[in-house]
C-alpha cells in the first residue's frame, strides 16, 4: 500500500537487468511481484497512479512504468497477460504524449518507445519517438543552456540517435540531435567529479567540499556543488546508450 510506482518500476528494471547479466534467478518471485505491483496502480484506460492512495498520474511514472513493463515483456514473451496490458497501455500513452514537450516524460518515454519499436517492429513507436524529440527540442532548447546537469536529456536524444528507423532519413532532425548531444556532453563532462577537483587544475572547476570518495560521480549543479545519486545514474545510462550506438562522444 505504500509502494511508489516509480520505485517499483526501477526495482523491476534492475531485477531484469541483473537476471539477464548473471543468469541468477533468485529474484524471480520479486520480479513477478513488482509486475503485479505496477498492474495494481494502472488505472484502466489510463496511466499509472503515483502510489496506491493517489488518483493522479505523473509524466515521470507513466514513462518509468512503461519502460519497465516493456523490458519485462521482452524478457518474458510468454506472459500473454502483460502483452495484452501493454497493447492497451501503448495506445493510451502514444495518444496522450503525441508530440509532447514534457521534460519529465521525454527521456523515459523515448527509451520505452524504442524498446517497444525494437520488440514489435511497429512503426507507430518510431514515429512517436521522432515526434517526441522534435517537440521537446522545439519548446525546451532554450532551457538546456544552463549550468545544470542534463544527462537525462541525453538519454532521450541518444536513444533516438541509435534508431535510424525512427529518423527515417530526416537529416534536419538527425543533425539537430547530434548537435545537442555534442553540446550537452561538453557541459556534463565538466560536471563529473575528478581526482583534481578539490585542488582545481582548472580554477573554474575548483570547488570546496567535494569528497574524494565521490570521484567519478556527477554533480547536479556546480555552483553550489550538489551531487545527487539519480543524476549520476542518468549520466551512466546516457554514456552506456552512446557506447552501444558507437557515438564518438
Amino acid at each position: 500500500a505504500q509502494a511508489y510506482a516509480g520505485a517499483t518500476a526501477f526495482a523491476l528494471i534492475a531485477g531484469l537487468r541483473y537476471r539477464a547479466a548473471s543468469s541468477d534467478n533468485r529474484f524471480d518471485a520479486r520480479i513477478r511481484g513488482w509486475v503485479q505491483g505496477l498492474r495494481a496502480v494502472l488505472v484502466p484506460g489510463r496511466g499509472f497512479r503515483e502510489a496506491p492512495p493517489y488518483l493522479s498520474e505523473s509524466d515521470y511514472v507513466n514513462g518509468q512504468a512503461w519502460l519497465a513493463l516493456a523490458r519485462y515483456a521482452e524478457a518474458y514473451p510468454q506472459d500473454r497477460d502483460i502483452a495484452a496490458l501493454l497493447d492497451r497501455l501503448d495506445t493510451y500513452l502514444l495518444e496522450r504524449y503525441r508530440d509532447s514537450d514534457s521534460k519529465q516524460f521525454h527521456h523515459w518515454g523515448s527509451m520505452a518507445a524504442a524498446q517497444r519499436a525494437a520488440m514489435t517492429g511497429d512503426a507507430r513507436f518510431d514515429d512517436f519517438l521522432a515526434g517526441l524529440t522534435r517537440a521537446f527540442l522545439a519548446r525546451n532548447a532554450a532551457a538546456l543552456d544552463t549550468n545544470t546537469n542534463t544527462c537525462h536529456v541525453l538519454e532521450g536524444l541518444a536513444t533516438l540517435a541509435g534508431r535510424p528507423e525512427s529518423l527515417r532519413g530526416d537529416a534536419v532532425l538527425a543533425d539537430q540531435v547530434e548537435m545537442w548531444i555534442a553540446r550537452l556532453m561538453v557541459k556534463n563532462r565538466m560536471l563529473q567529479i575528478t581526482a583534481d577537483w578539490p585542488t582545481g587544475a582548472a580554477p573554474e572547476r575548483a570547488q570546496p567540499g567535494i569528497r574524494q570518495d565521490l570521484t567519478g560521480g556527477f554533480l547536479h549543479t556546480a555552483s553550489p556543488p550538489r551531487m545527487r545519486v539519480d543524476i549520476t545514474a542518468h549520466c551512466l545510462n546516457a554514456l552506456l546508450i552512446m557506447d552501444r550506438i558507437d557515438s564518438p562522444l
